[in-house]
């Protein structure tokens, strides 16, 4: 369900509130504060990840795709699933059994493995992988990021079969991503927002270090405090999010 969290005029409120409005000024127009959320946005995904996905038919012998035609806004490829050569897929049960976020499901959630349905999805998994591996089916590519074209190198013999290829993206920062967030990780943008918008305005009043004239006098401004309550806040966000991140897998050999 989409949140409401990261409203762009919710959080320009939200954020002038927090800094002092409407007690105080606080100099910073909606530009300022919507880079800050912007800012906040990427710094989460650089811990989270934020991929979209899409995908495209591969043709058989065909190694260049335009990948420009179908989405100009894709910036990189992370990711591809590629399809399988059915006549190396020895295991045959479960076709395509990967979605396009890559975590293992089936349309028949039964299984008469030992071990139950997980067991043998993760024997079927394996299999299917040491297959390709062993007939040299899988498939190397590189994304050109000026020409937006998608090369698949041969390898072992170009595939002599067409299908549907799946594939992860990286895009510029749009602002309708932002109700797509998890609600968890909107309060933390929100609060990453807050301390970019917090050291954007501590920068401004820091170039007033006599102070701003008033009719009794200058009155000194708070640029120091808040770029240090912004680095301090910065640093307290990064530790949250680690604690935030699932364990590291790990492997025994």
């Amino acid at each position: 369900m989409p949140n409401n969290i990261l409203d762009i005029r919710t959080v320009r409120r939200w954020v002038r509130s927090k800094l002092g409005e409407p007690i105080v000024c606080v100099e910073l127009n909606d530009a300022q504060i919507d880079s800050s959320l912007e800012d906040a946005f990427l710094w989460w995904a650089s811990y989270r990840g934020w991929y979209l996905q899409n995908s495209f038919q591969i043709v058989s012998g065909q190694q260049a795709y335009d990948l420009s035609a179908l989405l100009p806004e894709v910036v990189d490829i992370t990711k591809i699933w590629f399809p399988l050569d059915p006549n190396l897929d020895v295991t045959g049960a479960w076709p395509g059994f990967l979605d396009v976020e890559g975590y293992p499901y089936g349309d028949d959630m039964s299984g008469d493995a030992q071990g139950g349905f997980y067991a043998g999805l993760v024997q079927w998994m394996q299999t299917r992988k040491t297959t390709a591996h062993v007939l040299s089916a899988d498939r190397d590519w590189f994304f050109n990021e000026k020409t937006k074209s998608l090369i698949i190198t041969p390898g072992a013999p170009m595939p002599n079969y067409s299908g549907t290829a799946i594939y992860l993206y990286e895009t510029p920062f749009k602002k309708e991503y932002l109700p797509q967030v998890p609600t968890a990780d909107a309060y933390l943008i929100r609060e990453r927002a807050l301390a970019e918008a917090a050291y954007t305005l501590g920068r401004i009043r820091g170039k007033y270090t006599g102070g701003l004239p008033a009719a009794q006098g200058n009155v000194q401004l708070d640029g120091s405090d808040l770029l240090r309550e912004a680095e301090s806040k910065f640093e307290i966000l990064d530790r949250k999010i680690m604690e935030l991140m699932p364990p590291p897998a790990v492997i025994i050999g």
